[in-house]
């Protein structure tokens, strides 16, 4: 009686450890259940992380061109500002060209009013002169007489004598109106001189205007020089703006690749993370799913699961149960059984009931039992 008592008093302990460990088993398959939910949702991440990294890549790449195109913009708009400068220069002289122009004329119309006056003062010399001259000959013709030789011809007859003016202008008179032609004749010199000077300048300012517009316009031309230089300036501003709108836009490219630059460094640092974590996962639920594989068997197990593996394969343990509650014995291991309560057996095999499931089967017979003796 006492011996089945224990044998009853084990066999509950088996069948309590047995119930630990069926919980700890459901508790183990949860986990493992969450960390399989857990591993297909890192999955699912990386996948996306990784092809969210590879279009971020791509896009890099398709931008590894923008540093170099907006050096050449830069270029191009330096080039342009430069061309903006050479027009402002060119308005600049042809300003000049217009007031030298103006000056010409102004010089020409002088030296020809200074003409006009010599010209005029040269007249009325000769006048005074030929009167001057008129008056002597009628002072010379009332001193000759019949016979007697003129002093300027020699001729003793004197039928025609010269008759001297009514206003004949006097030795100093002559002398004044002489000194106003000089002095006319010397203005007009100088105004042609003035003249000519303001048009060698004007002409050689203009053939540098035309020179100058040359890579501007195709046939420069000196009478529609502002409307060809309003064109060129319209045209080099138009090219100035559409290059700073690119340089805007490329430079709105660069902020963002950079941008982009440091987003797919964070997208790095969060797949490594996310892969090690991955890692992580794995690792334990191929421990989890080894360890629940056979609880029976071996492996790191709780306490619970240790001791109804140990209770379960103990072949004394087992051959004191089927002793007492033969009815123990599975249908299809009648044989094993009595061999197993008769002893170990051959060294090397495995007890009876070594299987999970047939460890399942025997502790529900087991509960029968204590039940029925209770």
């Amino acid at each position: 009686r006492l011996d089945r008592q224990t044998a009853l008093k084990a066999l509950a302990e088996d069948v309590e450890a047995q119930r630990r460990g069926e919980r700890e088993i459901a508790d183990a398959e949860k986990q493992l259940v969450v960390r399989k939910q857990r591993q297909e949702a890192l999955d699912s991440q990386l996948a996306v992380q990784t092809e969210m990294l590879k279009a971020d890549r791509e896009a890099w790449e398709q931008g590894a061109g923008l540093d170099a195109e907006r050096e050449k913009l830069r270029a191009q708009q330096a080039k342009t500002q430069e061309r903006e400068a050479e027009l402002r220069t060119l308005n600049a002289l042809l300003r000049e060209c217009r007031t030298a122009e103006q000056a010409v004329l102004a010089s020409q119309q002088a030296y020809l009013r200074a003409q006009d006056a010599a010209e005029q003062t040269d007249a009325a010399y000769g006048e005074s002169r030929r009167a001057f001259f008129d008056a002597q000959a009628g002072i010379l013709a009332r001193e000759l007489a019949e016979g007697v030789p003129c002093p300027v011809c020699g001729s003793v007859h004197h039928p025609a004598p010269a008759q001297a003016p009514g206003h004949a202008p006097t030795e100093g008179q002559l002398r004044e109106a002489e000194q106003a032609r000089d002095a006319a004749q010397q203005k007009a010199h100088a105004k042609s001189l003035d003249a000519g000077a303001k048009n060698a300048a004007f002409t050689e300012k203009k053939q540098q205007l035309i020179a100058q517009m040359q890579p501007f316009a195709e046939q420069p031309a000196y009478e529609n020089a502002e409307a060809q230089l309003a064109v060129c300036e319209e045209k080099v501003r138009q090219e100035d703006a559409d290059a700073a709108r690119q340089l805007s836009a490329l430079d709105a490219q660069l902020a963002a690749r950079e941008a982009l630059g440091h987003s797919m460094e964070t997208r790095q640092k969060t797949l490594e993370r996310l892969t090690a974590e991955q890692e992580e996962q794995r690792s334990a639920a191929a421990a989890a799913g080894a360890g629940m594989s056979d609880p029976a068997g071996g492996g790191n197990h709780s306490p619970a699961l240790r001791t109804w593996r140990h209770c379960s394969s103990d072949p004394a343990r087992n051959c004191l149960h089927l002793r007492h509650f033969p009815q123990l014995c599975l249908p299809n291991r009648k044989a094993s059984a009595g061999k197993a309560a008769g002893g170990v057996g051959k060294a090397g095999k495995r007890p009876p009931f070594r299987s999970s499931a047939k460890i399942i089967k025997r502790t529900a017979a087991a509960r029968s039992i204590i039940a029925a003796e209770q």
